[in-house]
């Protein structure tokens, strides 16, 4: 199963027989854990939120590499397109329109996949 240690046995099998075995031991992969205590306050510059989060308790094998940002302005019936940070950092500025209220989420990004995402509130800046 995913994050378990896995010992992995091989032989070969032909017309004429069974080869001796060779193994290896590795660790299942598995996306990171969902980021947590999202938060989403007005940013300091006009139309934008700051957003932060705390990177989860998981990070995954192997381990995350960035978080995926999105947001709403029409309360989480439609969002944007998801968006790299590209890194781990676990802040990012939102530039979502001038006193809108946004709705934020977050997703951790490995190379197995994404994590689900947490997601927060706040009105822009004017």
């Amino acid at each position: 199963g995913a994050g378990n240690t896995c010992v992995v046995e091989v032989r070969g099998v032909n017309t004429i027989g069974t080869s001796s075995s060779a193994s290896g031991t590795g660790v299942a992969a598995i996306v990171p854990g969902t980021p947590t205590a999202m938060t989403v306050v007005t940013g300091t510059t006009s139309g934008t939120v700051d957003t932060s989060w705390t990177a989860p308790a998981s990070l995954g094998t192997p381990a995350l590499t960035s978080y995926d940002t999105r947001y709403s302005t029409d309360a989480g019936v439609t969002f944007t397109s998801w968006s790299s940070t590209g890194s781990t950092a676990t802040t990012r500025t939102i530039t979502c329109g001038a006193g809108n209220t946004c709705v934020v989420e977050v997703r951790g990004v490995n190379t197995i996949g994404t994590s689900s995402s947490a997601s927060g509130t706040g009105v822009a800046a004017s």
